[in-house]
């Protein structure tokens, strides 16, 4: 385990070169991308096109009760959600940990047979993940709540949820590379960058939802509303092609800020392939 709480202190964090570089990486590595991604994109969009047939509704036209919407609500939303979120979590996890690793760990060449077989730390990134999921929505939760009150508090609130999750987040990529980060860890290991971490997990997350957000649209308006096998599919590939490209500007960002703050500390992560 990396003791992190002793370390010296990284300088600090540049914002706008840490972002360029995290997309630079990206496109770079873009072939790397597509055989560590398509697995998961094609998997998931043949899953996705098929939970859609099957819940199409059989009369498009019903659903005027309150019954028939609140079923037609579940059958459209929950039950995709269940049957899908434990590939989509296998998935997500292991593309995140090998990206993760493909940039922290650039001398391990693992084949996509290792990248999919599952271990303990697929086990311990996901659950980390999944708790700061959780304290970031309660972040979110809570204090949506309190600006119900006083609407001026909306953007406080949203800021401190990023300000949650970055100071926290530095356990995703100690994870991914076995190095042990605790939560308590990142708190002490991004403390003094808080400011700078806020700026280039915000310039990285609102963009992007933009962006994600407008090629869903484009995809919409081209497609149309078709129910058929082929147009339900290309939303599906499309969207997650889009969705997957995103997990990996994101995970780079926690790369390159994790790489950063470890700076003067020993060893280096990029020296040795765990």
């Amino acid at each position: 385990m990396v003791n992190t709480t002793e370390s010296p202190s990284a300088p600090p964090l540049p914002v706008v070169a840490t972002i360029v570089r995290a997309v630079s990486f990206v496109w770079q590595q873009r072939n790397e991308f597509l055989t560590l991604a398509f697995p998961a994109i094609l998997a998931l969009s043949v899953l996705n096109t098929g939970v859609a047939l099957l819940l199409l509704p059989d009369n498009p036209q019903a659903g005027s009760t309150d019954a028939e919407q609140l079923q037609a609500a579940v059958q459209a939303g929950i039950l995709p959600l269940l049957i899908l979120i434990l590939p989509f979590g296998f998935f997500w996890t292991t593309f995140a940990i090998a990206w993760h690793r493909k940039y922290l760990l650039p001398k391990e060449q693992a084949t996509v047979n290792e990248i999919l077989t599952w271990r303990a730390r697929h086990t311990r990134f996901l659950l980390y993940a999944i708790g700061l999921t959780l304290g970031t929505a309660v972040v979110l939760v809570v204090g949506l709540s309190l600006a119900a009150f006083a609407p001026v508090l909306l953007v406080l609130v949203l800021a401190g949820a990023v300000v949650f999750y970055a100071r926290l987040s530095q356990v995703l990529p100690s994870a991914a590379i076995d190095h042990g980060l605790s939560f308590g860890g990142s708190w002490a290991l991004t403390r003094g960058h808080t400011g700078r971490l806020f700026a280039v997990i915000a310039a990285t997350w609102f963009p992007t939802a933009v962006l994600v957000s407008l090629f869903q649209r484009i995809m919409l308006l081209l497609l149309g509303g078709s129910d058929s096998f082929m147009a339900i599919f290309v939303r599906a590939f499309v969207g997650n092609v889009i969705g997957y490209l995103a997990v990996a500007v994101g995970v780079s960002v926690l790369s390159l800020v994790y790489d950063h703050l470890r700076v003067g500390q020993t060893p280096r992560v990029d020296l040795r392939v765990f």
